[in-house]
């Protein structure tokens, strides 16, 4: 019996110290218009993941693992990552860690459910719009001291996110419309 306990115990010190990972599949995935950002829909639930991605003129392959996989459950919800590739997917097979082919769309703007361009093409350069992206993050952050705002990636472009904190439960952020004015609608 005393042999037991210790193979529990040393079994339970291993597991601490080298964590307990799980391959998460890819459930879907969207490339962008121009092939080199791709969406993934994870089967995973609000975890910790560690992507990888590995590409060869043949194939991309992309490696979800969930390092907390003992700590929190996976069955409930899916996860969202937006990866970004060297070069575009174009005829590529996209794999996941376990090498199964993951079916590929193409998220076209203003089909599909995929948001419009969020800025008139014909006038305007992609660099214009994340000229006027980073302004905005900016203005966020000037007109209210009390926020914090950033860029950050989507699929088709890039767009920006705030947090403030609450105040009595409740978050107001008129610099929202004040900076979208003077800076994003500008592009339209």
């Amino acid at each position: 019996m005393r042999g037991v306990a210790s193979l529990c115990v040393a079994a339970g010190c291993l597991l601490a110290l080298t964590g307990c990972t799980a391959d998460v599949a890819v459930v879907e995935a969207q490339a962008s218009v121009t092939g080199d950002r791709i969406r993934l829909l994870l089967d995973s639930c609000n975890a910790d993941l560690d992507i990888q991605v590995a590409e060869s003129p043949s194939q991309v392959r992309a490696t979800a693992r969930r390092p907390d996989v003992l700590r929190f459950g996976g069955d409930d919800c899916q996860d969202v990552a937006i990866l970004t590739l060297d070069a575009p997917l174009a005829s590529r097979e996209l794999v996941d860690a376990s090498g199964t082919s993951v079916p590929v769309s193409t998220a076209v703007p203003g089909q599909g459910g995929e948001p419009d361009w969020p800025w008139d093409r014909d006038r305007f350069t992609v660099d214009d719009y994340n000229a006027a992206l980073q302004a905005m993050v900016q203005c966020l952050e000037t007109e209210d001291p009390d926020m914090t705002a950033w860029v950050t990636e989507d699929l088709n472009w890039d767009t920006y996110a705030w947090d403030k904190a609450p105040v009595n439960g409740n978050v107001s952020a008129p610099a929202i419309e004040t900076c979208r004015t003077r800076h994003l609608d500008l592009l339209t």
